[in-house]
């Protein structure tokens, strides 16, 4: 009970608690720095004190590029741009998370548990959104609230459980035909639609089609091919001024790229921003609002429409320099490369999705969606840990106790 409560302290505060009003900012605050600092002491207790038997982070080298990236551009914003190491410590909260992987496997939670977490997460996060949306002006979440193209926007965290509980439930529903599923799916392509953006429905949409089409278990492709567009038209016309939106906003810029915010963003953060050589390499670290560096991010933001967020990976390189994008590499060629088991198919088309939306959005610029990666490839882990070859130790000889269960 103990370690399920730990792993679900560490998810909420990811999600900034979903920025529950009755949560004030302070806290939430504090816990998102609280807690990586509280892993990381777990880590090391049980490191210490648990002797049972430890299956080996395949993914160790890439987490250790990423840690050892943050701890250098520290040094790049505090040489490049005069922001002081406290400052830049507490401003890259978010990246710390990534030390829920290590943890995980200190703390060897059963892959079951974790998928079912996903779900329910991705669930209440459904839940939450179109409740918002339907008491509005009232709020229950101190997040962002505001109208983009006549559209009422939430910037809620935790959007990357959504989508994920969206993959386990396609996975499950393609494998079981399960009615429970295909309602875990329409809610989530409900509010997938509502969130509005193409960086999340184009992909998905990709990627539920290719999930079909490559399915060993579905006999009749064209068929099911044409349920899933048929079960998508009511979806599509109950939001139809969304979608007109988006396809006028994609219009606009397929004739003009040249004029595209993200275009013009990446362009500048990789010819003009960099103050030197070094900064191409260990990075500039993580802007502060408290800080000269952080006022003048905010001003590019807000007079140019420049964020580092809206450029994926390319953002992160500007932040934390050449080995995050060499970690994050590594880690998506390794993970679309692997064999896995049918069971977990999901992880590799969420990995997909992130690679399609590798320059528009970053997957290590958020902590939820930090955690959603370790936790993936935990599961990518505890695959292998029932295969000797791997692991050198065959599972029947281990003892019960520590044996993460088989996926049902």
């Amino acid at each position: 009970m103990f370690k399920k409560v730990v792993i679900l302290i560490v998810i909420l505060s990811s999600v900034s608690l979903y920025t529950l009003i009755i949560f004030p900012d302070r806290f939430i605050n504090v816990l998102r720095l609280a807690v990586p600092v509280a892993m990381f002491f777990l880590f090391l207790v049980y490191r210490v004190y648990d002797n049972s038997y430890r299956f080996k982070p395949k993914f160790r080298i890439e987490v250790g590029l990423i840690l050892f990236s943050v701890v250098l551009s520290m040094f790049g914003a505090y040489y490049f741009h005069k922001q002081d190491f406290a400052v830049t410590a507490v401003a890259q909260r978010f990246i710390y998370f990534i030390m829920f992987y290590p943890l995980l496997h200190v703390l060897k939670p059963k892959p079951e548990f974790l998928i079912k977490l996903i779900i329910i997460l991705g669930i209440f996060y459904a839940v939450l959104y179109i409740i918002q949306i339907l008491i509005y002006p009232t709020e229950l979440v101190s997040a962002k609230i505001f109208v983009d193209r006549e559209t009422l926007r939430i910037s809620l965290p935790g959007s990357g459980f959504l989508m994920l509980a969206y993959l386990i439930g396609l996975s499950r529903l393609i494998k079981t035909n399960n009615l429970k599923y295909l309602l875990l799916c329409l809610l989530s392509l409900i509010v997938l639609a509502l969130l509005g953006t193409r960086q999340v429905i184009a992909p998905a949409a990709l990627v539920t089609i290719l999930s079909v089409l490559f399915s060993k278990r579905v006999k009749s492709r064209p068929l099911i091919i044409v349920l899933i567009a048929i079960a998508t038209i009511p979806v599509y016309f109950i939001f139809l001024d969304i979608f007109n939106a988006m396809f006028e906003v994609s219009k606009m810029q397929a004739t003009n790229y040249q004029g595209d915010i993200r275009v013009k963003a990446a362009t500048f953060f990789l010819l003009d921003f960099f103050p030197n050589t070094m900064s191409y390499i260990i990075g500039n670290g993580v802007p502060s609002a408290l800080s000269p560096y952080g006022i003048r991010m905010n001003a590019y933001a807000k007079f140019l429409g420049y964020y580092q967020s809206d450029i994926g990976i390319i953002g992160d390189y500007t932040k934390f320099g050449i080995l995050i994008v060499i970690a994050q590499i590594s880690m998506y060629a390794r993970v679309m490369s692997k064999r896995l088991p049918l069971e977990l198919d999901f992880i590799k088309n969420n990995f997909l999705i992130a690679l399609l939306t590798i320059f528009f959005g970053s997957s290590f610029g958020y902590a939820d969606y930090i955690v959603i990666i370790c936790i993936s490839l935990y599961l990518i882990d505890t695959a292998s840990y029932f295969n000797p070859p791997d692991t050198g130790v065959p599972a029947a000889d281990m003892p019960n106790d520590e044996k993460p269960i088989l996926i049902q």
